[in-house]
């Protein structure tokens, strides 16, 4: 049985640093692209060459690529805003190469997002990220099949997730500790998948194109919306999950690698005090299309 997506648009904006990454982004497109249909897949590749064509059997109806070069600090909030001005629906799904979530919560948070107009985004898992070790991400590279993930979930993730309120130091205990084949890297994260409505986005004027390279652009964006008078939400419920496929450290996602991390940092800050009038002229200071 098909999931039915007609109404949502994916982006994926994608540098291919090694072989890791590449794998990764074929098993996510072709997991969606066999259980899913009547949806737009917009992949946006920086890079010093293309790769992309090479790695992905592109569908010519459904799949967009555009190829922007670039070998120097990526740009993904520039892609990303080209991406939602190019979309044709309302519903955007920003997802990661490494990133795999259920289609029916994607469907959950997309019908969210169509009953209310003042919402921006709304993340379709609980915000649980959960780090598939090399074993586990090989076998759903095989198999495609979502169940490699959700079988084996233990008693212990499966008992934290159900409670509301943690103590601090059940925090502390679960936090990157191992399971089963699979590791805890965030618990209330906001990156690896969000979902916005395209009219919305476009009222906060996009992502943010002044943060330069990886960091802190997940975060001000959905921080900035809230300052600006719209609703970020995020699913509840055990099984929703984002599952982040395994790649090596030093493939271009850790801070000590990042020259501009603390430029990031300051500049989220930076926005974060900024007054209502402030923030208001800020975000008139870029355009979507560049």
């Amino acid at each position: 049985l098909m999931h039915n997506l007609e109404g949502i648009t994916f982006l994926t904006f994608v540098r291919i640093d090694n072989q890791e990454r590449a794998d990764n982004l074929k098993a996510m497109h072709s997991y969606y692209r066999n259980t899913c249909d009547n949806y737009t897949h917009i992949i946006i590749e920086e890079d010093s060459e293309s790769k992309i064509p090479d790695i992905l059997e592109l569908d010519p109806d459904n799949d967009k690529y555009i190829f922007q070069k670039n070998d120097k600090e990526w740009r993904k909030c520039i892609a990303y805003n080209k991406g939602i001005m190019l979309s044709e629906t309302n519903i955007i799904n920003l997802i990661d190469t490494d990133a795999i979530i259920h289609p029916d919560f994607l469907l959950e948070a997309a019908d969210k997002l169509r009953s209310n107009q003042n919402t921006a985004l709304i993340y379709p898992y609980n915000g649980m990220f959960l780090c598939t070790e090399k074993s586990l991400k090989e076998e759903f590279c095989e198999k495609l099949d979502y169940e490699c993930f959700y079988s084996r979930l233990t008693p212990v993730l499966k008992k934290f997730i159900a409670i509301e309120r943690h103590a601090e130091q059940d925090v502390r205990r679960l936090l990157y500790s191992k399971h089963n084949g699979m590791s805890v890297e965030h618990l209330w994260s906001k990156g690896g998948c969000v979902m916005g409505r395209r009219d919305v986005l476009i009222k906060c004027n996009g992502y943010n194109p002044n943060f330069k390279g990886w960091g802190y652009e997940d975060d001000e964006m959905p921080d900035r919306a809230v300052k600006l008078g719209y609703n970020v939400e995020r699913l509840a419920g055990e099984e929703k999950i984002c599952w982040h496929l395994f790649h090596e450290d030093g493939t271009g996602s850790q801070k000590d690698t990042q020259p501009k991390y603390d430029y990031n940092k300051n500049l989220y800050f930076k926005v974060m005090n900024m007054t209502d009038k402030e923030l208001k002229e800020y975000i008139t200071t870029w355009t979507m299309i560049n």
